[in-house]
C-alpha cells in the first residue's frame, strides 16, 4: 500500500512539525495568544475552504462512485470542522484579550501558497489531488494525539488542547480517505502515482510552514 510509503516519507518532516516552537508552546502554554489567533483565523477563513473546494473537485474527477462519496463527506466535514472551531475560537478569545467579531483577516501569503497547492492540484488530476490534500488531514489526528499525551493540563491552552482533537470518528474518516488514495495508487499510471508522492511530500513542508508563520507573525509589506 501506498500509505506505507508515504508514512516513511512523511516521518522526519512529522517530527520537525511536533517539535516546532508553535505546537510546543501551545502544549506547555507559553505559545502567545496573537499566534494562535493568527493559525486559527488564516486555518478556518482560508485553509480550511480551500481543502474543502479541493476535496469536492476531487470527488467530480473520481471515477469510483463509492471514492466520489467519500470525497463529498470529507470535503462536507472540514467545513463543518471550521465552523466548530470559530465556535470554540469565540468562548477562547476574550480570555487572550484576542477579537473574534467574525471578522475575516486578509489572507497571508503562507496560507495562499497552500491552499493555491490545493487548488491546482486538484484541478490536475485525482491522484495529484489526493497527494496534496492528504498531508493536512493525516498529519492532524497525529499532532492532536501527540498534544494530548504531552500537553500541560494547567495551561490556558488546555481546554483548547482538548477541542482541538477530532476524536475516533475521525480516525475512521481518515482511514477510509486512506484507503482512497492506496486503490487509486494501486490504479493510476506510474506518472501519477510519482506527482501523488511529490505532492504529499510537498505538502508535508507545507504543514510546517503554515506553523511557522502563526509563530513568527511576520509584518508583510502594504
Amino acid at each position: 500500500m501506498i500509505r506505507d510509503e508515504l508514512r516513511s516519507a512523511a516521518e522526519p518532516v512529522l517530527k520537525q512539525i511536533k517539535e516546532h516552537p508553535y505546537w510546543e508552546g501551545l502544549g506547555d502554554g507559553s505559545l502567545p495568544g496573537p499566534a494562535l489567533g493568527h493559525f486559527i483565523l488564516q486555518d478556518a477563513h482560508h485553509l480550511l475552504p480551500a481543502l474543502a473546494r479541493g476535496s469536492a473537485r476531487c470527488a467530480a474527477i473520481a471515477t469510483d462512485d463509492s471514492h466520489s462519496m467519500l470525497l463529498s463527506k470529507f470535503s462536507m466535514g472540514a467545513l463543518q470542522a471550521r465552523n466548530g472551531m470559530m465556535m470554540a475560537f469565540g468562548m477562547l478569545a476574550p480570555r487572550l484579550g484576542l477579537q473574534a467579531d467574525g471578522t475575516i483577516p486578509p489572507i497571508d501569503p503562507a496560507t495562499h501558497a497552500y491552499a493555491s497547492f490545493f487548488n491546482a492540484a486538484s484541478a490536475e488530476s485525482l491522484a495529484a489531488g489526493l497527494g496534496a490534500l492528504l498531508p493536512c488531514s493525516w498529519f492532524h489526528i497525529q499532532v492532536a494525539d501527540d498534544l494530548q499525551q504531552r500537553h500541560d493540563p494547567a495551561s490556558k491552552y488546555a481546554m483548547w488542547v482538548k477541542g482541538y482533537h477530532p476524536g475516533d470518528e475521525y480516525r475512521q474518516v481518515l482511514d477510509s480517505f486512506l484507503n482512497v488514495v492506496d486503490e487509486v495508487a494501486e490504479r493510476c499510471s506510474p506518472a501519477e502515482r510519482e506527482k501523488l508522492v511529490e505532492n504529499f511530500t510537498l505538502g508535508a513542508r507545507y504543514e510546517w510552514l503554515f506553523a511557522e508563520a502563526a509563530w513568527q507573525l511576520r509584518k508583510w509589506p502594504v
